[in-house]
């Protein structure tokens, strides 16, 4: 409901909920674990009005290189018993 954004009279929640769908989609490639697209389509019927609202959305991801993330300059070496501890 929230993410389609549909305003429901009290009590009708539970009615728009089974005709609510959400499908989310994951692409990714072969060989390997790269990420290349993810796509989320929504869809649900407003009770009142009887009106379907479709919302489709699709992130493209392209491969790239960069460079390893380095520690800090003034970082220092840290026990866990030292994070977590009292």
């Amino acid at each position: 409901m929230q993410l389609e954004n549909v305003p429901l009279a009290a009590g009708l929640e539970p009615t728009f909920l089974k005709t609510a769908k959400v499908e989310l989609d994951v692409f990714l490639s072969l060989p390997g674990d790269r990420l290349l697209r993810i796509e989320v389509h929504m869809t649900g019927t407003d009770p009142d009005s009887r009106e379907t609202q479709k919302i489709d959305c699709l992130a493209g991801f392209t491969g790239g290189r960069v460079a390893a993330i380095g520690l800090p300059v003034a970082a220092m070496p840290v026990q866990a018993a030292n994070i977590l501890g009292s």
